[in-house]
């Protein structure tokens, strides 16, 4: 058997345990940030004055990090669907089904998007989906508000379920998502040909994944209706985020409005490129080419060893997260402007070290690598839906070379 074939084995061999372990608890699982809403770790670790954030703050951070399951046990912390992983699995399996036509797929993924159809964020001007838990930014963000991120992404699958099969209902619902965008998120136009996108509704955050996430749902609507509005918008979020890009090529986490310090990491990163790579097959712009060509040589020289293994951030190898793992798979996957020989050669490292050092004998990808400690729990949203739609990804990228 060859190294193709051998690795098209163990992806296939990968997803359906991940797609069997994750229909069998009906979506349901933990997530990094679902412990971080419960009043003890909150008031532990957020608030900044008093005798329990002195006292207890330093001890529940390590109790969270440390000892996740244990915490997430002793706090009695339950499993949840989060419609971002819904749709998620709900992209990756119309990209199984692209990819093999077996309908089981497809109706896997009616399945998911059903349950999102029924399980929005409402009282917005059109579908919209949050996490299901308070979370904490620079601003606390209550369970359910809608964001940008989650919200394109599960814009996406809407529309790979209307490319596959013609189904009205799903682009009457992607169409609708835009209404969001457009009229419930804060939008702070900088000039006449720029403009940036907040991430939730109640924030004026200037950051960058989430504005250029945004852009190119635009663009995507614009090729398929064609109306000068969503290229408006579009173009000029875009063009926010571009003006931002920095001499080396990377983009920063935060916009210049809100930038405290530098702060730069992988899967953000991965979430720009892949974004501009989709705006240049929808405009043909040469300027987004050229910023993702930059954007791409910054990250090939930056986010990995020389052994393969994907960096979160800039400054260190661990701890090495999933889903640093899970982007730089779904970038090398789908990004063309990275040479084809290094694309597969990083491709093949990175698959091999995680399958070697993050697989579970139980069934699933691990949290993080620290150091030689492994960090077993598992994480729904953040490990297996990230890694089910890089790993179906590389199956495509692998398929189409042994064609």
């Amino acid at each position: 058997m060859g190294l193709k074939e051998d690795f098209l084995e163990r992806i296939r061999n990968r997803i359906e345990i991940i797609r069997s372990s994750a229909k069998r608890n009906g979506y349901a699982g933990y997530d990094p940030y679902d412990i971080l809403e419960h009043p003890l770790i909150r008031r532990a670790i957020y608030l900044r004055d008093g005798f329990l954030p002195r006292i207890i703050g330093p001890f529940a951070k390590k109790l969270v990090y440390h000892f996740p399951v244990l915490s997430r046990k002793i706090l009695r912390i339950k499993p949840t669907i989060n419609p971002k992983g819904v749709g998620l699995f709900a992209h990756s399996y119309l990209r199984l089904f692209e990819l093999t036509g077996i309908k089981d797929y497809k109706d896997d993924a009616v399945e998911c998007l059903n349950w999102l159809t029924r399980n929005y964020s409402k009282n917005y001007s059109g579908y919209a989906w949050g996490y299901p838990f308070d979370w904490q930014s620079r601003i606390f963000i209550p369970r359910f508000t809608p964001s940008a991120v989650v919200t394109v992404n599960i814009g996406y699958a809407f529309l790979k379920h209307y490319e596959l099969t013609n189904d009205k209902n799903s682009l009457d619902i992607a169409r609708s998502i835009a209404l969001f965008l457009l009229n419930d998120l804060n939008i702070d136009e900088k000039d006449s040909k720029s403009l940036c996108f907040s991430y939730t509704p109640i924030d004026h955050f200037h950051v960058h994944n989430a504005n250029i996430m945004t852009a190119a749902y635009m663009l995507e609507l614009w090729q398929i209706f064609g109306e000068q509005v969503f290229f408006d918008y579009g173009g000029k979020a875009l063009n926010y985020t571009l003006a931002d890009q920095r001499d080396d090529g990377a983009f920063e986490y935060w916009g210049k409005e809100d930038r405290i310090e530098s702060h730069i990491d992988m899967y953000h990163t991965g979430f720009v490129l892949r974004s501009l790579k989709r705006i240049f097959e929808l405009t043909g712009s040469e300027k987004v080419k050229g910023a993702l060509t930059r954007g791409c040589k910054f990250f090939i020289e930056n986010f990995f060893t020389k052994d393969g293994i994907p960096k979160t951030s800039l400054e260190r190898i661990y701890p090495v997260d999933i889903h640093a793992v899970a982007e730089a798979i779904l970038v090398l996957s789908t990004v063309d402007e990275i040479e084809l020989e290094t694309r597969k050669k990083l491709l093949n490292m990175v698959f091999e070290f995680c399958d070697e050092k993050m697989w579970s004998k139980s069934g699933y990808y691990i949290y993080q690598l620290r150091g030689s400690r492994r960090i077993k729990i598992h994480y729904i949203r953040w490990s297996s839906a990230w890694m089910m739609r890089a790993l179906v990804e590389y199956l495509g990228f692998l398929l189409e070379r042994l064609a």
